[in-house]
C-alpha cells in the first residue's frame, strides 16, 4: 500500500510531500487513498460491471490501535454501528458518505 492512515484520521502517501501537489495531485491521491482502503485489487476490476453508488462508511479506532472500517448500504445501518461501537468504548467513531463504483451481477 501506497498510503499510511494515522489512528487520529490523518493520512499521507509514501514518498510524497503533500506541499509539492497542484490541486489535481491531491484529488487523485484522495482517490488512491480510498481505493486503497477498499482492500480491492486492481484485477478485481472489469469496466462495463460497475454502477455508481454510496455506501455509508464508519470508521473507528480499533484496539490493535489501527483504524477500521465497515462500509453500510443505509444511513441507518450505518447510524445504528456508529452508536453500537461508541457504546462499546470504541475512540474515533466517525460516519461519512463514500461514493462507488457497485459491482453489478449479470444472471
Amino acid at each position: 500500500m501506497l498510503t499510511v492512515k494515522k489512528p487520529n484520521g490523518e493520512w499521507y502517501v509514501k514518498g510524497v510531500d503533500f506541499k509539492d501537489c497542484t490541486g489535481n495531485m491531491y484529488g487523485a491521491l484522495c482517490k488512491l487513498r480510498d481505493y486503497e482502503a477498499t482492500g480491492l485489487e486492481p484485477g478485481d476490476f472489469r469496466a462495463d460491471s460497475y454502477d455508481k453508488c454510496v455506501l455509508y462508511r464508519v470508521n473507528y479506532l480499533g484496539d490493535d490501535n489501527r483504524t477500521h472500517t465497515f462500509y453500510c448500504q443505509s444511513k441507518e445501518e450505518a447510524e445504528r454501528l456508529e452508536t453500537v461501537l461508541s457504546m462499546f468504548g470504541y475512540k474515533y467513531v466517525t460516519l461519512d458518505n463514500w461514493d462507488c463504483q457497485a459491482f453489478i451481477e449479470s444472471e
